[in-house]
């Protein structure tokens, strides 16, 4: 079962968890729902320089990033990039621009991904 996390500094709104629940119910879809995920926001995924793979899914009504790693969902919210784009929690960063991003987890040193 895919558990939920949300990792940000400041709280989320009802519709924001509505709409990540909703995700959630599709971030490993089936046959039968193999669009379900790609409908309901934008989405990239990412391989890494160490190894990572993630999916990231825009909800750009909410400005939230909501990251599939590992089988967990985890929010983050939108930043003010000079340039590109940038989210970020307590936890994690997310950060790119064109096909190219940053990925940080914790303490971890940032990892260069690109879309696959």
């Amino acid at each position: 079962m895919m558990s939920l996390r949300f990792l940000s500094q400041g709280t989320l709104s009802g519709a924001a968890l509505l709409a990540t629940l909703a995700l959630a119910g599709c971030a490993h879809p089936s046959a039968s729902q193999g669009d379900a995920k790609h409908a309901a926001f934008p989405h990239a995924d990412y391989r890494c320089d160490d190894g990572t793979t993630f999916s990231v899914a825009f909800d750009q009504r909410q400005d939230l990033a909501l990251v599939t790693l590992d089988g967990n969902v985890i929010g983050l919210e939108s930043q003010r990039p000079a340039s590109g784009m940038w989210y970020a929690s307590t936890d994690y960063e997310f950060r790119g621009k064109g096909n190219e991003a940053t990925w940080t987890a914790g303490s971890a040193e940032p990892t260069q991904c690109r879309i696959r």
